[in-house]
């Protein structure tokens, strides 16, 4: 299958819900229905396919080729490669009909850019070889925070023991504070660019590099952990790369499984994708399946995933067999316009092997041989059907629910139509017989406020967040930083699910009655990780010994027949962090805030669901005075009754002819 035949799922979709939007609106303009029935809800529910886009957020370590991943993802060289450590700047590409990209700065100034993208992006990225040492994303925070020079420094030794990274002499820290503000240190970069047709409607995500000590970033996580207003996830799949070339089972990758485990909140792992890059490679191709085994045992078992979550690509060897036309004899070209020299005779040192397995096949040497061979290896293809597949299985669900409530709209028109209808014929005494039943159906509808009343009670909602204390009350316990940070994001997630299925349900079993109402997005409050852990390490510093630098105390002058004593003493102290007491303090610190936020969350759920109950008995209200005022409409056409009821054949019949009902 050519790539450019892979079917854009989330286009499709978006196809189905606009056709099906179109036939509901022509419906209810024709029909004249100016009553909302269940459009409010219809359209909220299409607006992630009408307004929205797919999300692919794309993450992994330094050496796991991200970049090229994207570039040749995207089949546009944009992302600057190389081997070279960057800042944490989240990185959104999506199309547009032009090359161009905006940046945003921490001052909140934009900046944008159409000529020479790739270059100017990598000088706001790359960090300069001097300054490869520093903590830079942690000093530009502080930047950012408007610390002066005097006050970073003072948390230079705490920031080196947190981040474990070398120990630089404070010079180099002051020269990269001078030339920084925040005027000059991007936040968030945005790129349109013309993408192939598989990916329009989409949007990728440069996330910030993947640790092996330091962890996700904690911009990655928010990301992963943000819903938009109308409660959507704003990433709907996230794909993990791991260089295939590398021993799958070795403490690195360990590591990079460890940090996916603790630090991701569970609902972001049902959405995981796993790719081997550099798949083309000799080592690889050799140990393929042995690989593949492994990085099933390691990578998708542990979450419960299916096999079609693990792939393997080759980014660059994929660029390579899309840009180069003839390629017959490409082992003996000088070169590839834009292709840096390394990379084309990487190319170049593959046209021996898939030499050799085209005469395995038994094939002649062609364009087309090579280009099956190019493709096999590459395996794009095959990512990209994979995620559609996704694609199709996420959103399927609420578009099958746009349609099945636009039908329950449709075939309550005809009822009505027909209900007004039966009146017009059966004249005065039918419309007082109907008035008279609007007089009993109040009653009913007083017992269904009722029921309401308790379903929306405190008393009967808060229990059932039990769990939030429980939580809560585990944090002491737990052993780390990170995972305490874990637990809150993961308890976020839980508490917006519980509340999600509790409305759901109430809103299902009073559906008719809540047609307007479009719940208010609410959720445990997040906290400030990063402040918390500067408190509690405060909190946790004191003035230690500092026995790396002894001195020498002249005990006992010397003499004509003795050398002068000395005796070896320790001065000087130092700022020391007590690791176990700083998780303690952070822990109590956390709970103290969680503690908050629950009470603050309680109060907002209580007028959640009062909002609830008041929007379902003005919608009751409503729509008895609709009833009464129809009627009231249907008593003054009696006097033109056969073409009132000419009108509403003929409008049943515009519902029936457009979706087939009989």
């Amino acid at each position: 299958m050519s790539a450019s035949k892979i079917s854009n799922e989330f286009l499709n979709m978006k196809e189905c819900v606009q056709k099906e939007l179109s036939r509901y609106e022509r419906i209810r303009k024709e029909c004249h229905i100016t009553e909302r029935w269940k459009s409010e809800t219809i359209k909220r529910l299409a607006a992630p396919f009408i307004n929205g886009c797919f999300t692919l957020a794309v993450m992994g370590k330094m050496s796991s080729g991200k970049s090229t991943f994207i570039n040749a993802l995207i089949e546009k060289n944009i992302l600057p490669t190389g081997h070279f450590q960057t800042t944490s700047v989240l990185t959104y590409i999506q199309h547009g009909p032009e090359l161009l990209m905006k940046v945003i700065y921490c001052d909140d100034h934009e900046e944008i850019v159409t000529d020479n993208i790739s270059k100017r992006l990598r000088e706001l990225v790359a960090i300069p070889d001097e300054y490869n040492n520093l903590p830079i994303n942690d000093i530009n925070k502080l930047i950012a925070g408007e610390d002066s020079v005097e006050e970073i420094l003072k948390k230079k030794e705490g920031i080196e023991g947190k981040t474990k990274c070398a120990i630089v002499d404070e010079k180099i820290w002051r020269e990269y504070i001078s030339k920084h503000t925040k005027a000059n240190i991007a936040k968030e970069v945005y790129i349109e660019c013309p993408l192939p047709d598989e990916f329009q409607g989409w949007r990728i995500v440069d996330t910030p590099g993947v640790g092996a000590v330091g962890g996700i970033q904690v911009e990655t996580k928010i990301l992963l952990a943000t819903k938009d207003n109308a409660g959507n996830k704003k990433v709907d799949a996230v794909i993990f790369l791991h260089s295939g070339i590398d021993n799958i089972e070795d403490e690195t990758a360990r590591n990079f499984m460890e940090i996916i485990s603790e630090e991701l909140p569970e609902e972001s792992k049902k959405r995981l994708f796993f790719v081997l890059t550099k798949a083309a490679d000799t080592s690889f191709r050799t140990h393929k399946d042995e690989t593949m085994k492994k990085a099933e045992a390691l990578f998708t078992k542990p979450f419960g995933l299916s096999n079609d979550r693990l792939t393997y690509v080759d980014s660059l060897l994929y660029r390579f067999y899309k840009e180069l036309d003839d390629k017959d004899n490409f082992d003996e070209l000088d070169g590839l316009r834009g292709w840096p020299k390394d990379d084309f005779e990487k190319m170049q040192e593959l046209y021996t092997p898939i030499k050799k397995l085209i005469r395995q096949r038994n094939q002649e040497m062609t364009n087309e041989s090579i280009n099956d061979v190019m493709k096999e290896w590459a395996n794009f293809d095959e990512l990209k059907k994979n995620i559609n597949t996704f694609v199709r299985s996420e959103k399927t669900s609420t578009f099958e629910r746009i349609k099945e409530l636009i039908k329950q709209d449709c075939l309550g028109f005809i009822k009505s139509f027909q209900q007004q209808k039966n009146l017009l014929e059966g004249g005065k005494d039918a419309i007082e017989r109907r008035k008279k039943e609007v007089q009993r159906n109040r009653i009913e509808y007083n017992k269904i406020l009722n029921r309401l009343q308790i379903r929306t009670s405190t008393s009967e909602i808060w229990p059932k967040f039990g769990f939030i204390d429980e939580r809560i009350s585990s944090l002491p316990s737990i052993t780390s930083i990170p995972q305490i940070r874990t637990v809150y994001l993961n308890l976020i997630e839980e508490v917006a699910k519980k509340e999600s299925d509790i409305f759901k349900t109430i809103r299902e079993d009073f559906e008719q009655y809540c047609k307007d109402y479009c719940p208010n997005d609410i959720s445990l409050e997040s906290i400030d990780f990063d402040e918390l852990e500067k408190k509690a390490e405060d909190l946790s510093t004191e003035e230690v010994t500092d026995y790396s630098r002894p001195k020498e105390k002249l005990v006992k002058e010397g003499g004509l027949t003795s050398d002068p004593e000395y005796k070896t003493i320790y001065p000087y102290t130092k700022e020391q962090v007590d690791i176990d007491k700083k998780r303690r303090e952070f822990a109590a610190y956390v709970i103290t805030e969680a503690r908050a936020a629950k009470q603050t969350y309680e109060k907002q759920l209580r007028s959640k669901a009062e909002h609830l109950h008041s929007i379902v008995k003005q919608e009751i209200n409503a729509k008895i005075e609709n009833v009464e005022k129809d009627l009231c409409e249907i008593d003054k056409k009696l006097s033109d009754k056969d073409r009132e009821v000419r009108e509403l054949d003929y409008k049943i019949k515009i519902v029936k002819d457009q979706y087939g009902y009989q």
